[in-house]
């Protein structure tokens, strides 16, 4: 039972600007109250937020967490969402990725101890499409992820709060947008929350959870830390030979970047050699591509998923409830008026220091020191990938100074 109302909350919220997305279900960030309904923590008509959320936990072990994972997809995959009254959707949730094998379709997140942790992403178009009107460039803040992983003979089920991803990366949308998408994160959380119990409630010891964590962040600081921390860092081309860009563009410069980099672990003898032979100097030569096209978002953006397994693990090591955040994510699309070719970065540095916040806090002045390096070299790597399929893409491109 929620402690607020949607009307009440219309109250509340008379203080706090509109890129509060949402005003029911929020996160309770009181410790004490992670296993009851989820309910928002009203300070000095603040609004308090964790960004990870746990919605379930079932019997089991990691020789389990696959077989658990699959079935969570299989179910979104053969079952159409907006048919199910328990769920509510309005349109069907697909699995993100190419047409495959569903089980391929599940990424494997490499932990520091040599485990694998799954994740299934998911899309709503018509969600999607809404949420698109802020501009494409937002599009590496999609798709959903929910994660599943094991410990002490449990398998838990987590997920991102999209309430806080929407404040976080959504912050500088225009008053029209945001009226137009201000359910859609309160929605997004309930049915995806509902995928998960219809697809394993009936398991051995399930039980639903409303397990918030992470960092807390208040509502009132989204569009400051948009502004100052530059979530997306956004590269915009020209070409001479062009006066617009066509889809068609789009799909070639994906394409070129896909080759740019390992797809599934694919090994070679040279770790340099993935990179077309033009050696350019990585911090890490172990990167590989999610998939092998890119995932289509409505409006024609494409989305890259990279992963480097060295980073991942380091990432990890901070908590596996950070798990949802990865892996690193670059969108290709087009400027408004199509005069541009714009990539687009999901910042590491923003995302290390707004949702890794809760581990940074606790590292020593040496660890903190070490790991305070790792933004810059996951953004560094991505770049320089990037810019050698663009430089492959044959389309001339050229960078636009900002």
């Amino acid at each position: 039972m929620t402690l607020f109302t949607r009307k009440s909350l219309f109250v509340i919220l008379a203080t706090v600007p509109l890129y509060l997305f949402t005003v029911t279900g929020c996160i309770a960030t009181d410790s004490s109250k992670a296993n009851t309904q989820e309910t928002p923590v009203v300070e000095k008509q603040e609004l308090s937020f964790k960004p990870f959320l746990r919605v379930a936990e079932i019997d089991g072990d990691w020789s389990s967490v696959n077989e658990v994972a699959f079935a969570i997809a299989k179910y979104i995959d053969e079952t159409d969402e907006s048919t199910v009254a328990k769920i509510g959707a309005k349109t069907d949730w697909t699995i993100t990725g190419e047409n495959q094998d569903l089980k391929k379709k599940v990424l494997g997140v490499p932990l520091p101890s040599k485990k694998k942790l799954r994740l299934i992403e998911l899309c709503n178009h018509d969600y999607a499409k809404l949420v698109m009107e802020a501009g494409s460039y937002h599009a590496p803040a999609l798709p959903c992820e929910i994660a599943v992983h094991s410990k002490d003979g449990k398998i838990y089920i987590d997920i991102l709060n999209p309430e806080i991803i929407f404040g976080l990366f959504f912050a500088d949308a225009s008053a029209e947008v945001r009226a137009k998408i201000a359910d859609v994160p309160s929605d997004v959380k309930s049915e995806i929350r509902a995928i998960v119990k219809e697809s394993i409630k009936d398991r051995s010891g399930y039980k639903e959870l409303f397990e918030a964590m992470g960092p807390v962040h208040k509502a009132e600081s989204f569009e400051k830390l948009f502004k100052e921390k530059e979530p997306l860092i956004v590269v915009n081309y020209t070409s001479p030979n062009r006066e617009s860009f066509s889809q068609e563009d789009i799909d070639q410069v994906t394409h070129s970047i896909l080759n740019s980099v390992l797809i599934h672990g694919h090994k070679v003898e040279s770790p340099k050699a993935h990179y077309n032979g033009l050696g350019i100097e990585l911090s890490s030569y172990d990167w590989i591509s999610a998939r092998h096209e890119g995932i289509h978002i409505p409006g024609g953006t494409k989305i890259i998923e990279f992963c480097s397994p060295k980073y991942a693990k380091i990432a990890m090591s901070t908590g596996i409830h950070h798990a949802t955040a990865l892996p690193c994510e670059v969108a290709i699309t087009t400027s408004k008026d199509k005069k541009h070719l714009q990539i687009s970065f999901l910042n590491p540095k923003y995302m290390f220091g707004t949702l890794f916040e809760d581990a940074l806090s606790q590292m020593s002045a040496d660890d903190m020191k070490s790991f305070g390096t790792l933004p810059d070299k996951v953004l560094s790597d991505l770049k320089k990938i990037v810019n050698v399929g663009l430089n492959s893409s044959n389309l001339n491109l050229q960078e636009v100074a900002k």
